[in-house]
């Protein structure tokens, strides 16, 4: 009986999880893009695609350490841009939603421009895939006139899709647990490429953000002067904390490390910039150079105010 019973547990037990799905892994890449050319209305900028992977946030396509793609070349293939995994809460019915907008980044001035959400869903059907691998294309017309015959101003990006066969299915501990793990390795990447575009304009969220800054500051005042140049260099500070913070909650990442070295390198750069402000003194501009960060020790000399300080953990140098 007791043999009868751990038989029939067995064959329950081989019934159930051989009846479980097994979700795979999915990992996209930007390959290429084609521009119309009558592209006309983009001749003045470059292009920043972008898509959309976690709530609020917005994802760089090309590849690392290029921001933008250069709307006069038209066409471009085998491109190989930044390696994403796409998350499980995306995929719905074999069908992978992907959500992207592109930003029209004007090089002349702060006007960008900004695409509409574009919505495609991708089937993700086995057959399609070739050695785990599906390319496929995806176009729109966003100055189009829908009356005409002739598309106008289309777009067309060529995405590839790679699949693993290990578990991402959120109804697996192992699954769930690999989900996250994938997820944060995309943090990673966009936290990565925003060190080391830091010193220039970075694209979060969809929107243009200039983390750091070196102005040049005249006024007719010393103290008004120093004022503002404390200001800028205590805000500079405390961005680039807060990335440093951001990047210390993911040390557990894979390549976290390799990044994290970059982001000191970053901090040991910009402690040597300055922040070059004038003011009047006897009739005649006077010239002050002050660090371009609120920690660096430099600033004792300027101000009794203490500086909130990277951790003593970090090991940075802010002399």
């Amino acid at each position: 009986m007791l043999l009868r019973k751990q038989i029939l547990i067995f064959i329950v037990s081989v019934s159930f999880f051989g009846n479980m799905t097994i979700a795979n892994c999915y990992f996209i890449r930007l390959n290429g893009y084609q521009l119309d050319r009558s592209l006309d209305v983009f001749s003045w900028g470059e292009l920043s695609p972008l898509i959309a992977l976690e709530t609020g946030e917005y994802f760089n396509l090309s590849p690392s350490g290029q921001e933008m793609i250069d709307t006069s070349s038209q066409k471009t293939e085998n491109l190989r841009g930044e390696l994403y995994y796409i998350p499980q809460n995306l995929i719905y019915n074999n069908q992978f939603s992907l959500k992207m907008i592109v930003i029209e980044r004007d090089i002349e001035s702060t006007d960008d421009l900004v695409l509409p959400l574009s919505e495609r869903f991708i089937p993700l059907i086995a057959k399609s895939f070739i050695l785990d691998s599906m390319k496929f294309d995806v176009s729109f017309e966003p100055f189009g006139d829908p009356s005409a015959s002739i598309p106008q101003h289309k777009q067309s990006y060529q995405f590839e899709i790679i699949k693993e066969s290990q578990d991402c299915s959120l109804k697996t501990s192992e699954g769930q647990a690999n989900d996250l793990r994938l997820r944060l390795e995309n943090k990673l990447k966009q936290l990565h490429l925003q060190t080391i575009h830091y010193e220039k304009a970075f694209l979060t969220g969809g929107q243009e953000y200039k983390y750091y800054r070196l102005p040049r500051i005249q006024k007719s005042s010393f103290s008004d002067a120093l004022h503002i140049a404390k200001i800028i260099a205590s805000v500079n500070s405390s961005e680039l904390i807060t990335l440093g913070m951001k990047l210390e909650k993911l040390t557990h990442i894979k390549n976290f490390k390799n990044v994290w070295r970059e982001y000191r390198y970053l901090v040991q750069d910009l402690l040597k910039d300055k922040i070059t402000f004038q003011y009047l003194k006897e009739d005649k501009w006077t010239k002050i150079e002050v660090p371009s960060l609120r920690f660096h020790s430099n600033w004792k000399k300027w101000t009794k105010e203490r500086a909130i300080l990277p951790p003593k953990s970090w090991n940075i140098q802010i002399e």
